[in-house]
């Protein structure tokens, strides 16, 4: 028997206007679609999270916004788990296929 690994699935949401009042889930293979699993968002600070216990394989994934909200991300994610390998994924940012950030940071511009 192997047992699962700990991973923890993240989508920052700060940067988008979607109301999240009904909720942010995690829809793929990993949930067997259907009506996907609830994330949350404890912290308030814009990064949905979920933590899942996921036997070893090959996963796909997307994030949804409460009933029909899909993420206009092209094609679905992909995730690889390794047996005993515990794994928090970087915070992708809604809709893009690369981790948010960091951003640069402010800078002072003059205008003439």
């Amino acid at each position: 028997c192997v047992e699962p690994s700990q991973i923890t699935f993240r989508v920052n949401l700060t940067n988008s206007c979607l109301d999240t009042s009904e909720g942010v889930n995690l829809m793929g293979t990993v949930t067997n679609w259907g009506s996907g699993t609830p994330m949350s968002d404890d912290d308030l600070d814009g990064t949905w999270e979920l933590t899942l216990p996921v036997a070893p394989g090959t996963y796909a994934y997307k994030f949804r916004i409460g009933g029909n909200g899909w993420e206009g991300f092209p094609g679905d994610r992909a995730l690889t788990v390794v047996a005993g390998e515990d794994a928090v994924l970087d915070a992708v940012c809604w809709g893009l296929s690369v981790p948010c950030g960091p951003f640069n940071a402010p800078a002072d511009v003059t205008f003439q």
